[in-house]
């Protein structure tokens, strides 16, 4: 039984642990999405994250991999997930850069993605002012 308590134990903390940290993101447009802040990374010159976005066609909600380029919300998506899958993998964080791309697109202002995009920007800017400090 001591062993089982520990093995449980054990359990709910490595799966606190990896807990997948969602932000909701609200845009201009009405829109909403929620943004995995443990997915943002830098790459390349680009920003790569996931939003979990409610898909209409479907009548499920979906996650996206988006990449973004630093200086400008030119973006492309390069990979979709279930929720389920996404939440099984704990997020794939390992894999974010895999399907990176040139082809970039213009993000409408005040789109879901341009909200997302900002959103990035500001906690990117956080993290190297904490960094610095």
């Amino acid at each position: 039984m001591r062993y089982f308590l520990i093995l449980v134990l054990l359990v709910v903390t490595i799966n606190s642990a990896s807990a997948i940290n969602w932000v909701n993101i609200e845009a201009k447009n009405g829109s909403r999405a929620q943004l995995d802040t443990d997915s943002i990374t830098e790459y390349d010159n680009c920003y790569f994250y996931n939003i979990k976005v409610y898909n209409i066609y479907t009548k499920e909600y979906v996650v996206i991999t988006l990449q973004s380029r630093r200086r400008s919300p030119l973006s492309a998506r390069i990979k979709y997930y279930k929720v389920s899958e996404y939440e099984n993998l704990n997020g794939d964080y390992e894999h974010i850069t895999d399907n990176q791309t040139d082809k970039t697109e213009p993000v409408e202002y005040g789109s879901v993605v341009y909200a997302c995009y900002n959103e990035v920007k500001s906690i990117i800017t956080s993290r190297q002012i904490k960094l610095s400090i």
